[in-house]
C-alpha cells in the first residue's frame, strides 16, 4: 500500500511549482460548489442580519461536520470585505463579529472571556474606564450581584463591548459552537443566558447569530416569549 505524504512533504513539493501552477492549486483549493439547501440558508442569514424584524437571536443548527462553520465564516468575510472596501478613513467597520464560543472551565459559561475574546477581536484590547457614583446612595456598586458572579459576568467589560459594537458599525455576532452557552445548570440560569443574549441584542441593536448543533433547540422551547423573539433555521446533511 503506497504510503500517504505529510502535509510537510507536501508543502515542500508545492514549493517548486511554478508561479502560474501555485495559482491553479490555490484557486483548486478554494472553489467550492454552491449546494441550494446552503444558498437556502445563505438567503435567510442575509435578510435577518439586514432586517432583524424584531427577532433577538437567530439559531443556525446541525449535525457536527456539516459545514456550519465553514458557511459562516464566508458570509462574515463577503460582508465585512464589502464594508471594508467602501469605507473611507478611520477604522474599517467590523459588520459581522464572528467567534468561536469556548466551553467553560467552572460549571458556568464565563461571560467576562466572552467580552474580552470580542473585544481582542475587535482590535479593542484596552477601553476607558468611566465611573459615575450617586452620592445620594451607599457603595453598593462596589458589590458584585449575585447574579453576575454567578455567570463569571463584568458590567465593565460589557459596556466596553456594547460600545465597540456600535463605533464599528456591527449588525451581527456570530457565536459558533453556540451550544456551550448552555453549561450553566438549571433551566432558571438556561433562560437567564437567553434574556443576557436579548437583553445585548436590545442595547447595541446587534442581532446574535446563535450557530450550533441540535442542542441549541432547548433555547427555542424555553418559554413562548423566546420562541416568538427567535428564529432558527437548520442546516442538515448536504
Amino acid at each position: 500500500m503506497e504510503e500517504r505524504q505529510a502535509p510537510q512533504e507536501l508543502h515542500l513539493l508545492s514549493a517548486h511549482l511554478s508561479s502560474e501552477a501555485r495559482r491553479r492549486l490555490t484557486h483548486f483549493k478554494e472553489f467550492a460548489v454552491s449546494h441550494p439547501v446552503l444558498q437556502q440558508v445563505d438567503t435567510t442569514l442575509m435578510r435577518a442580519i439586514r432586517e432583524p424584524a424584531g427577532f433577538t437571536h437567530l439559531l443556525v443548527y446541525g449535525p457536527s461536520g456539516v459545514g456550519k462553520s465553514t458557511m459562516m465564516r464566508q458570509v462574515a468575510t463577503r460582508v465585512n470585505d464589502a464594508a471594508r472596501a467602501a469605507h473611507h478613513g478611520g477604522k474599517p467597520p467590523v459588520p459581522l463579529l464572528r467567534l468561536e464560543t469556548r466551553p467553560p472551565d467552572a460549571s458556568s459559561f464565563n461571560r467576562t472571556a466572552y467580552y474580552r475574546t470580542a473585544l481582542r477581536l475587535l482590535g479593542e484590547p484596552f477601553f476607558e474606564r468611566r465611573v459615575m457614583v450617586d452620592i445620594e446612595t451607599e457603595h453598593t456598586w462596589e458589590k458584585k450581584g449575585r447574579k453576575a458572579a454567578r455567570f463569571h459576568d463584568s458590567p465593565e467589560l460589557r459596556m466596553a463591548l456594547e460600545d465597540a459594537l456600535r463605533r464599528y458599525e456591527g449588525q451581527a455576532v456570530i457565536l459558533d459552537e453556540a451550544q456551550h452557552l448552555m453549561k450553566v445548570g438549571t433551566g432558571e440560569k438556561l433562560l437567564d443566558q437567553l434574556d443576557w443574549i436579548k437583553s445585548m441584542t436590545n442595547v447595541t441593536g446587534v442581532l446574535h447569530i446563535l450557530l450550533g448543533t441540535y442542542d441549541l433547540l432547548a433555547f427555542r422551547n424555553l418559554s413562548g416569549q423566546a420562541s416568538r423573539r427567535s428564529m432558527d433555521t437548520r442546516l442538515g446533511r448536504l
